[in-house]
C-alpha cells in the first residue's frame, strides 16, 4: 500500500511537470505562431509554393519563415511587395528575378544572405543593399538603376570585401571612363570582383519642363522658352515646338514671336515617349486701349469719379495684370479708387511700353471723387482766382467740350446734387446681365442713377446716403414699403428670402461682417448686387456711391444674401 501510494504520487508530479511544461512551450512559440503579416498574395503563395507552409494547413506563421534556410526559389511570380520576407533571416541564397518588385528594402533584415538575384524586376534604388557586406553573388541585371554608389563607398572603402561576382548589366548607368558608375565598377574590380556591366540600356524620357509657365507678349516681340527633357542624361534630348494658333505666335526651337494680339498655347513635346509641357502666351496691345475710355496723346479721358482701381484696370485690352497705377508722388497705387493726376503704365514681358495721365471727370481737385469742392474749385478757376493746371482743367471740363465754361459748373453742380444724370452712365458702367423681372429693373435703375453722390453716415436720401440708406431709398422709390433700418437688421429681416453668397442674383441685397471685431457676426455694411461679380453701395471709404467688384475685402466680409422681389 505504501509503494501505491508512492507510486501515485510521483505519477501525479509528473503529470504536473509535463503540463507545466507545455504551457511554458506554448508560451515561448506564442507570438512565433502568429499569421505572418505579407500583404502582396503572390509572395504569400510563392513561399507556400516553395515549402515554406511546414504543416499544410494555408497559414503562414513568423515561425515558419523563421525556419526557411538555404536556398529559396520566388523567381517568376509576379511579386511586387517584399513585406513579411524580412522574416525569412536564415535563408542563404534568394532568388527574386522576373518579378514587378521596385522597393527592396525588407532584404536589408537578411544577414545571412549570400547569394542575391534580383535580375529583371523595375528596381531603381538599391540603398536597401547597403548593409548586406556577405553578398558574395548579386545580380542586378535588367532593371531601371542609374546609381550604383550604394554598392561601394569610394570614400570609405571597406576593410574587406564579400562580394565575388556583381551583374549589372541592362540598367541605366553611365559606363564611360570618368563617370562616377564607372568609378565604382573600377573599384570592385581593383578589390577583385568580377564585373558584368555592358550593355546598357538607353535611359528613358520620362518628362519635360518648361522654363516658364506664362509669357505676356506685343506683337512683334520674341522671347525664347528652355525645355528640359527629365531626366537630364536621357538617351533623347530632342523635342517638337507646337502653337495651338500660329494666327497670334508661332514658334521655331523655342524662339516664340507674337504676331497678333489673342492667345495661345505654345507646347514642347518630347521626340521620345510623348511627354509634353506648355507654355501660355497672351500678347496685347503694346499702346493703351480702351473700350470705356477715351486716350489721346497724352491722357486716359472719361473716368467716372471713385472708379474703383481693379475696374479702372479691367476696362483696357491690355489685360489688368499688365497695368500699372502710379499716384501724383509716382508711387505705386493700389486703391481704393481712381483720381486726376495719376499716371498708368502698360508693362508686358517686364517692359515698360506705354503710359497716359488720368483724368477723372469732374475730379477738378485731384482726390477722387465728384464733390461740391470740386465746382467749387471750378469756379475759382473760371473767374481767374484759382487757375486750374492742364489735367485739372480737364477734370473740369465736366461737359468734355474741350474748354472750360459756366456749363460746365453748372452741370457738376446739378450732378452733385442729384438733379442731373452724373455723367454718362454708359461709358462707367461695367457689362452687367440683362434682368428680365421689371421690378428688379426699376430697382436697380433707380440705384444705378445714384452713382457718385456723397456719403453722409445718417442720410438716406436724396442727395446723400448712407448704406443701409441708400438701400431704403432705393426700395422705397421703387414702390417696395420697408421702414428705415440698419444694415444688421435689413439682414434679420425674415420676410426677404435667404440667399447663399455664392448664389446671388442682380437685385439681392449684400450684407457684409463688420470690421469692429467686438461686433462678432454683428452685419456693419450693405449693398446690391448688379450680377457678374458687382455691386453697388454708399462707400464711406470713397465717400459716395460707387460700383466695384466683389472682391479684396468685400469677397472677404460677405456673410449673406437676402432676396426681396421673390
Amino acid at each position: 500500500m505504501g509503494n501505491s501510494r508512492v507510486r501515485r504520487i510521483v505519477i501525479r508530479a509528473l503529470a504536473l511537470m509535463l503540463i507545466f511544461s507545455l504551457l511554458g512551450t506554448h508560451t515561448t512559440w506564442a507570438g512565433k505562431n502568429d499569421a505572418a503579416a505579407i500583404p502582396d498574395d503572390a509572395l504569400k503563395q510563392a513561399l507556400i509554393g516553395a515549402g515554406a507552409d511546414a504543416n499544410g494547413d494555408g497559414v503562414l506563421t513568423e515561425r515558419e519563415l523563421k525556419l526557411l534556410t538555404g536556398a529559396l526559389d520566388l523567381s517568376g511570380r509576379s511579386i511586387r511587395d517584399l513585406t513579411g520576407l524580412e522574416l525569412a533571416s536564415g535563408v542563404t541564397s534568394l532568388n527574386l528575378s522576373h518579378n514587378a518588385i521596385m522597393d527592396i528594402s525588407a532584404l536589408a533584415a537578411l544577414k545571412n544572405l549570400i547569394s542575391l538575384d534580383l535580375s529583371y524586376n523595375g528596381i531603381e534604388d538599391i540603398s536597401g543593399l547597403s548593409g548586406l557586406f556577405g553578398i558574395t553573388s548579386l545580380n542586378l541585371s535588367g532593371n531601371e538603376i542609374s546609381d550604383i554608389s550604394a554598392l561601394y563607398d569610394i570614400d570609405a572603402p571597406p576593410e574587406t570585401l564579400a562580394l565575388k561576382t556583381l551583374d549589372i548589366s541592362e540598367n541605366y548607368l553611365n559606363t564611360v571612363d570618368g563617370s562616377e558608375d564607372r568609378a565604382v565598377i573600377d573599384a570592385l574590380f581593383w578589390r577583385g570582383c568580377f564585373v558584368v556591366f555592358e550593355p546598357q540600356k538607353k535611359i528613358p524620357v520620362k518628362g519635360v519642363a518648361l522654363n516658364v509657365e506664362r509669357l505676356g507678349m506685343c506683337p512683334g516681340d520674341t522671347a525664347t522658352l528652355h525645355a528640359a527633357v527629365i531626366p537630364d542624361d536621357a538617351a533623347t534630348q530632342t523635342v517638337t515646338w507646337r502653337s495651338s494658333d500660329e494666327t497670334v505666335a508661332t514658334v521655331q526651337d523655342g524662339v516664340v514671336t507674337a504676331v497678333s494680339t489673342g492667345t495661345a498655347t505654345i507646347t514642347a513635346v518630347t521626340d521620345e515617349g510623348g511627354y509634353t509641357n506648355a507654355c501660355v502666351v497672351s500678347v496685347v496691345p503694346g499702346v493703351l486701349s480702351s473700350s470705356v475710355y477715351t486716350i489721346s496723346d497724352t491722357e486716359v479721358r472719361g473716368v467716372a469719379p471713385a472708379t474703383d482701381v481693379n475696374t479702372f484696370k479691367q476696362s483696357f485690352d491690355n489685360g489688368a495684370e499688365n497695368l500699372f497705377v502710379y499716384d501724383s508722388d509716382g508711387k505705386e497705387f493700389d486703391g481704393p479708387m481712381m483720381a486726376t493726376g495719376m499716371t498708368v503704365k502698360l508693362i508686358v514681358g517686364g517692359i515698360e511700353r506705354d503710359s497716359r495721365a488720368v483724368v477723372v471727370t469732374g475730379d477738378a481737385n485731384g482726390d477722387g471723387r465728384m464733390t461740391i469742392r470740386d465746382y467749387v474749385q471750378l469756379r475759382l478757376g473760371l473767374v481767374g482766382q484759382e487757375p486750374l493746371d492742364s489735367l485739372y482743367a480737364k477734370a473740369g471740363d465736366y461737359t468734355q467740350d474741350g474748354q472750360l465754361t459756366a456749363a460746365d459748373f453748372v452741370e457738376m453742380r446739378l450732378a452733385i446734387s442729384g438733379q442731373g444724370d452724373a455723367g454718362d452712365a454708359s461709358r462707367i458702367l461695367p457689362d452687367l446681365p440683362e434682368v428680365s423681372d421689371p421690378r428688379v429693373q426699376r430697382f436697380l435703375e433707380i440705384a444705378l442713377k445714384q452713382l457718385g453722390k456723397p456719403y453722409v453716415w445718417g442720410a438716406r436720401g436724396p442727395n446723400s446716403f448712407d448704406c443701409s440708406g441708400f438701400v431704403y431709398y432705393c426700395l422705397k422709390k421703387s414702390g417696395y414699403k420697408l421702414e428705415r433700418w440698419t444694415a444688421d437688421m435689413y439682414s434679420r429681416n425674415k420676410k426677404w428670402t435667404y440667399v447663399d453668397k455664392d448664389k446671388l442674383q442682380p437685385g439681392d441685397l449684400m450684407f457684409y461682417y463688420s470690421d469692429d471685431k467686438d461686433d462678432g457676426d454683428h452685419i456693419g455694411h450693405t449693398g446690391i448686387y448688379l450680377g457678374n461679380g458687382y455691386h453697388i453701395h454708399a462707400s464711406s471709404d470713397y465717400g459716395c456711391i460707387i460700383i466695384c467688384g466683389v472682391q479684396g475685402w468685400y469677397k472677404k466680409a460677405l456673410a449673406v444674401g437676402r432676396r426681396v422681389f421673390d
